[in-house]
């Protein structure tokens, strides 16, 4: 079986980042100021993914920069029309927290907080164009903590339901 890493996806008008976590607490990310993506297509294709709600959003924007599909505002708009309930589908190896564990009825901020986690919201809103370089940092951080929280969450579930990867990914 696959090694397995944690991720999430934040998406804004002018910038995109992808944040994982393995299970050594070891952090990757890319941004869309990235100039070499090779080692997100190694993370991808050899790591089993295992987000928060990520079969219908995250994965389908990791997949379609993976094919070059990285231009800001290309993304933006498939943001959007997945927001907008646009259905699309994706072939990376990965496991949905949300779908697959009980948990489709709670908002991974919820969890987060019942685990008694870092709860953030959001430092820059999501429709801003102009972002600072301060913006950026920011984003990344934030993603950063509901990558953790997607984590914990997830070893939390397991620990309690028995939950296979093997059993429940899509691949």
């Amino acid at each position: 079986m696959k090694e397995v890493t944690f991720y999430d996806i934040e998406v804004y008008p002018t910038f995109w980042c992808i944040c994982f976590v393995d299970t050594n607490d070891e952090k990757y990310y890319f941004t869309s100021d990235s100039q070499n993506l090779s080692k997100l297509h190694e993370l991808v294709k050899t790591t089993c993914l295992v987000g928060f709600n990520n079969y219908e959003y995250d994965d389908i924007i990791v997949q379609n920069i993976m094919k070059g599909y990285d231009n800001t505002t290309l993304i933006y708009k498939l943001s959007n029309e997945i927001m907008m309930g646009e259905k699309y589908w994706s072939e990376l190896d990965s496991f949905d927290l949300y779908k697959n564990c009980g948990t489709r009825n709670t908002a991974l901020k919820r969890l987060i907080s019942e685990l008694g986690g870092n709860v953030q919201e959001t430092p820059v809103p999501f429709d801003k164009h102009h972002l600072t370089d301060e913006d950026k940092r920011l984003i990344v951080e934030y993603c950063f903590n509901d990558v953790f929280g997607t984590k914990e969450a997830f070893y939390k579930v397991r620990n309690t339901q028995g939950v296979l990867l093997s059993e429940t990914s899509k691949t």
